[in-house]
């Protein structure tokens, strides 16, 4: 009887990360390491418990959990399986159908089967873990958002969306209620919320979500921070989608101190965000500005590329619209020519968009033609 106590006192459903498991008994000690010794230690214990104590006895349970979690370290999710399964055929006789401790075991095999890609019997095992916790646990407890966060991950999986930002958001709000504790289940939730809500086209409530990501990153790290690179531009895109140009470029720009300081070297990154703020000054008619980057990005195209490379081609064609849109026509024939000969030596056989430049060069030959074009200017 007091055995029994003893092991429902500490089976507590704790510690439910997406990347580790909760070991509802006796924890491994996180100092040590994932080690052949160790586990051979607890088989040993397996082994003489299974000797001296009734087959359903709580410290049998116990010592199956154990191995498994070892196993789930050791990245063994079979073994770890079959154990897991062990301890919950124990514990399904001995304790109460809803009892914490069954809900972390059905969490834990749950998570196995999510590690073997099995991700609809995964579902089925975190779903009774959910079940159970709902029931047992204050509504806005801890561990009910890791599981939440779980369940989530489970249908961003199976490409159900819908379902997964119903979870995402639920642990969202747990976290929320719990303001100290902000982890990073919180953020990447938030950011897959995000993420889910700007591919449905609903960039308003998109924007909602990663800023709440942002404001957390920002309490964490640096303002200058690499890791915050990605959550200004992803902000700065969707207000340009939004057509707040002004508040796109805030944020753009922030995004471009960071690489312009700490990854300068990384060209890539360097032509993308010269490239969306030149657009955003485009968008908002201030072609000056617009013009300075699109003439960055040709800089950063020439030295990532060859002389002649279609990106280049489309660094001159965007540069000759600008210049159409501040009537500086001669300046922009001379570029879509660039744009049209760069594009004939690099895709001779993609004629789609030379007709486009074509068309464009043609057009503003007949303004020079009729002198138009030096009237403009």
């Amino acid at each position: 009887e007091k055995s029994l106590d003893d092991f429902q006192r500490n089976l507590r459903l704790k510690n439910l990360y997406p990347t580790t498991s909760c070991n509802p008994f006796d924890p491994v000690d996180d100092h040590l390491k994932q080690s052949s010794p160790l586990l051979w230690f607890q088989r040993k214990i397996l082994e003489i418990r299974q000797k001296c104590l009734h087959p359903n006895h709580p410290d049998i349970a116990q010592s199956y959990a154990s191995v498994a979690s070892l196993y789930e370290k050791r990245k063994d999710p079979y073994q770890a399986r079959s154990f897991y399964q062990k301890s919950i055929d124990i514990c399904k006789q001995i304790l109460p159908s809803n009892h914490p401790t069954l809900s972390c075991l059905y969490h834990n095999i749950g998570m196995t089967y999510q590690s073997t890609g099995e991700y609809f019997t995964a579902l089925c095992f975190i779903k009774k873990s959910l079940e159970i916790a709902e029931k047992t646990l204050p509504p806005y407890h801890l561990d009910l958002s890791f599981i939440y966060f779980n369940m989530a991950g489970l249908y961003d999986k199976l490409d159900d969306y819908s379902n997964a930002t119903v979870y995402y958001k639920n642990s969202i709000i747990v976290n929320e209620k719990n303001p100290h504790i902000k982890d990073e289940n919180y953020t990447f939730s938030c950011t897959k919320v995000g993420k889910i809500h700007s591919t449905m086209k609903q960039y308003s409530e998109a924007l909602i979500y990663y800023n709440k990501a942002l404001t957390i990153e920002e309490q964490l790290c640096p303002l200058d921070d690499p890791q915050l690179i990605d959550y200004y531009a992803e902000i700065a895109s969707l207000h340009h989608k939004l057509e707040e140009y002004p508040n796109a470029l805030l944020f753009f720009h922030k995004a471009l101190h960071i690489v312009e300081k700490h990854l300068s070297s990384e060209f890539g990154k360097l032509f993308t965000l010269y490239d969306a703020i030149a657009r955003s000054y485009e968008k908002n008619a201030n072609y000056p500005q617009a013009l300075l980057f699109y003439e960055k990005t040709l800089g950063i195209s020439e030295q990532m590329y060859t002389l002649n490379h279609i990106n280049s081609a489309v660094c001159y064609n965007n540069i000759g619209i600008v210049y159409i849109r501040m009537g500086q026509y001669s300046k922009a024939l001379s570029y879509f020519e660039l744009a049209l000969h760069m594009r004939q030596i690099c895709n001779p056989e993609d004629d789609s968009r030379w007709k486009e430049i074509q068309d464009a060069i043609d057009y503003l030959r007949e303004l020079e033609d009729e002198d138009v074009i030096e009237s403009a200017e």
